[in-house]
């Protein structure tokens, strides 16, 4: 049986919250200087086929996709310094890509009739009526919704972990966001270190950077 993208996710994730963690003293002092063998070009950015469909995920300034944790339906990004990539960091404090991100893609598109946001607007309500419920569980596991956000075509869920299923070293709060590329639902996870929580707010700014970046990297020419 193969596995599904919240187990396949969950199992990437663990080697990259010990990677981060071990990155807060480094950025706190200046990461030191050194050979990497991987240009920051070569893990910026991942075609994800499904169904027949690709998507390409791109991580916002600052953050690289581990090419080592990488599934066919499913990658895993962290701050590039983290694994080890020289690349410019996003304006404001360097601890911001302490951070860890995932972003999956789904067989289907966002079910229901008309565009997008539309599709995108009955996703929250029935998100808030635990309809589905399942979309923000971790590991089959349960999880409590704390409040949604619509942007656009996007659907923003701060969610917390119970303790069975929380990451150990990340917060048990984090955010989830699902919309759609290439008729495929996208479905996006940004988490902090639990021993530093940048805020929901500032949290929220590095979900919605990372579906722009998405966005703009599935936008054909004009």
């Amino acid at each position: 049986m193969s596995m599904s993208i919240c187990d396949v996710t969950r199992a990437l994730c663990a080697g990259l919250i010990l990677l981060l963690g071990a990155c807060v003293e480094q950025q706190g002092a200046g990461v030191a200087g050194g050979e990497t063998s991987r240009s920051e070009a070569e893990i910026r950015s991942v075609v994800l086929e499904r169904s027949g469909n690709a998507v390409t995920i791109a991580a916002p300034q600052g953050y690289c996709i581990d090419p080592q944790v990488a599934h066919e339906g499913a990658v895993v990004m962290g701050g590039c310094a983290a694994l080890g990539v020289e690349a410019p960091l996003p304006a404001g404090d360097a601890s911001e890509t302490l951070v860890m991100m995932t972003a999956s893609v789904a067989d289907a598109a966002i079910p229901g009739d008309g565009n997008l946001a539309a599709r995108a607007a009955r996703l929250e309500r029935a998100l808030q009526t635990e309809r589905i419920a399942g979309l923000l569980a971790e590991h089959r596991g349960e999880a409590r919704l704390i409040e949604t956000r619509l942007h656009g075509d996007t659907v923003y869920a701060l969610v917390e972990d119970n303790e069975a299923t929380a990451f150990d070293g990340a917060d048990r709060r984090f955010w989830r966001a699902m919309s759609e590329e290439n008729s495929r639902m996208v479905i996006l996870t940004v988490r902090a270190l639990e021993m530093f929580w940048p805020g929901e707010q500032a949290l929220l700014e590095r979900a919605i950077a990372l579906r722009e970046s998405i966005r703009a990297a599935n936008t054909g020419p004009v």
